[in-house]
């Protein structure tokens, strides 16, 4: 009996020992935890990962189920009062090979603003590029924005879907995709688009929640598409606005930095 009590006794020292020369065991960081970390440097974590993560598998589930993300009204509602917000950074990161979009709040000097952060929530039923009916395909008339700073955000219905299409086609035959999701061989780490943009669509008052649907754009490259859903899963029905927002600078080329306290 003492001979297996010593026994047990070696092996959970041995484990324990393991444990700490290796960072296995309760000190192992994964992709979720960063002991002693905020939740901000918890994400961008994340974000590294994705640098380096297999398309293929982070992409695959986008094949399967037309996946996009969701963001509240009221997160942006609130954000945008906010006084040092200059700007959204729609980062791109990786967790459990799944991919993240993490929305940060910038102030002039590209210091993320720890009250405005959120991690977009996965939907796999928004995109239903297939039903959408004539009233949608309608031009908007940007000359009625008093805003240039907006007027170049807007994207018109008939161009999303044709960005929408394209990504399609594009992640059903990956072996460009790399390409598509970098610039001179960087991939593409986060959007930025002027908070302006999309206090103009979060504000309409037939929009409840903000959709991210990933596009590909005429230069052949990812690019970030924001809907407004009206109280319903769906980003096309015929009670959303008959616009999109896009013209997100990509990092690379327009790159400032992230800064986290």
């Amino acid at each position: 009996m003492k001979k297996i009590t010593l026994l047990i006794l070696l092996v959970a020292l041995t484990f324990a020992c393991s444990s700490d020369e290796t960072g296995e065991g309760s000190q192992k960081v994964t992709q979720q935890e960063l002991p002693g970390q905020n939740p901000i440097k918890q994400a961008l974590h994340s974000l590294d990962v994705w640098q380096t993560a297999d398309l293929s598998t982070v992409f695959t589930r986008f094949i399967e189920e037309s996946q996009s993300f969701t963001f509240s009204k009221p997160f942006f509602v609130n954000s945008l009062e906010e006084r040092s917000l200059e700007a959204y950074r729609f980062a791109l990161g990786v967790s459990n090979n799944k991919l993240q979009v993490i929305c940060l709040g910038v102030d002039e000097d590209n210091e993320v603003i720890n009250s405005v952060f959120r991690v977009g929530t996965p939907n796999t039923g928004a995109i239903n590029i297939h039903e959408v009916d004539m009233q949608q395909n309608t031009t908007y008339d940007i000359s009625t924005i008093a805003r240039p700073d907006v007027r170049e955000h807007i994207l018109q219905i008939k161009d999303a879907l044709t960005y929408l299409n394209d990504w399609k086609d594009t992640l059903n035959n990956m072996s460009s995709l790399e390409e598509k999701v970098s610039y001179d061989g960087n991939r593409i780490k986060y959007f930025t688009l002027d908070k302006d943009a999309m206090d103009f669509l979060v504000n309409r008052n037939n929009v409840t929640a903000i959709e991210l649907v990933f596009g590909l754009n005429p230069e052949g490259k990812m690019t970030t598409v924001f809907f407004g859903k009206n109280g319903k899963n769906v980003i096309f029905d015929t009670n959303a606005v008959n616009f999109a927002l896009d013209f997100t600078n990509p990092c690379p080329n327009d790159c400032d930095g992230i800064r986290v306290d």
